[in-house]
């Protein structure tokens, strides 16, 4: 089964269950995960 679960410690967007791994790129999940607490701190700034 895959799923989709960006929170630690998977953080993948393409995680098999089976295998315990992600299909996805690294790479993508890395840039999400740095927009993500870019936007994080935007908003915190801007409360």
């Amino acid at each position: 089964m895959i799923e989709a679960d960006w929170t630690a410690p998977i953080s993948c967007g393409n995680y098999n269950t089976e295998t315990k791994t992600c299909g996805g790129s690294e790479v993508a999940a890395v840039q999400w995960l740095s927009a993500r607490a870019a936007f994080a701190a935007l908003i915190t700034e801007v409360s």
